[in-house]
């Protein structure tokens, strides 16, 4: 019986010792040991802030400013390694000031990731002044109801992935407030202008929590640039000291051009496997030039992203 037992105990350890030797094989087959960084800490994901749509009745250019400017003062206070890019940018220019629109009405993704892609962008940031609307309602029971009157503020925001062209975020947010008697009926006599302190207020409040989750939803993305050029093995990209970018960084070439329909004519690009690794010679203010050091680039359309080490657990399957 002991004999027996000693003969299945030996068959086990030789089948696990077998399972690790093999599981070894492969994990160095796909992780580029000659190719490792210590850090990406110093890189920075630009994200393209487009100025917001006002589809409220209150046609004010002072709203959309407000919004730029609080959210790009947020992504910069609370963003970690985030950058917004606003005016500073020729490329991004191009929908900057009109988001790309099809015609029915619905954002052109496309356009966006495209143009995000030349500017070496992570994201792009879309939204829209949905409403602002006056309203009054009777609060209480019985004989102690009291009028009250308010005014509420609705606000979109989407976040577009630049690699994919699908959302990373979609929010739609609202608040309101009380408004003295007094305040109420001169607005409703002068227009929302009498009320512009008030209205200011909720917008700088949404702003400011719209700008929050763009940062919580690009802390969890990885920094991202694109190819401009490729002549042989030597690769211009589309981000440089903008973003972060030094001399002798290494990146992972993914392949990212092949195209899908989805619904309401938005097209994505299909995020592919990694095909080689790219180390980066020289950095200029907006692109830098680099070299493909192992393996190959089969497009244009290819992303760059940080090379990730394989987890502990993964080493184990």
């Amino acid at each position: 019986m002991r004999f027996t037992n000693c003969i299945v105990i030996g068959w086990l350890v030789g089948v696990l010792v077998s399972f690790s030797w093999a599981s070894d094989i492969v994990t160095d087959q796909k992780k580029p040991v000659q190719f490792q960084q210590s850090s990406y800490e110093h890189l920075q994901k630009r994200v393209g802030l487009t100025r917001f749509q006002n589809r409220s009745s209150f046609l004010d250019d002072r709203l959309v400013s407000l919004i730029d400017e609080t959210l790009a003062s947020v992504l910069t206070e609370s963003g970690k390694g985030v950058v917004p890019v606003q005016d500073a940018d020729p490329v991004f220019a191009e929908v900057r000031d009109h988001q790309p629109r099809r015609v029915s009405g619905v954002i052109d993704n496309m356009t966006l990731s495209k143009v995000g892609r030349a500017s070496g962008l992570n994201s792009v940031a879309t939204g829209t002044i949905t409403g602002i609307r006056d309203f009054q309602e009777e609060r209480g029971y019985w004989w102690f109801k009291d009028r009250m009157f308010f005014i509420e503020v609705h606000m979109h925001c989407s976040l577009y992935d630049t690699e994919t062209g699908a959302k990373i975020l979609d929010m739609t947010l609202s608040e309101k407030i009380d408004l003295p008697e007094a305040l109420y009926r001169r607005m409703k006599a002068k227009g929302y202008t009498a009320s512009f302190a008030e209205i200011q207020e909720m917008i700088i409040s949404l702003s400011r929590q719209m700008g929050e989750e763009i940062c919580t939803s690009m802390e969890q993305e990885l920094f991202k640039t694109f190819i401009k050029t490729i002549d042989g093995r030597q690769v211009v990209i589309s981000s440089g000291s903008n973003a972060g970018i030094q001399s002798g960084d290494l990146f992972t070439i993914h392949d990212s051009g092949r195209l899908v329909d989805g619904k309401e004519e938005h097209q994505f690009f299909i995020a592919g496997p990694g095909t080689g690794i790219l180390r980066i010679n020289a950095v200029q203010g907006d692109s830098a030039s680099g070299s493909i050091v192992q393996g190959n680039i089969t497009g244009k359309d290819a992303c760059l992203k940080p090379i990730v080490e394989p987890s502990f657990f993964s080493k184990l399957f």
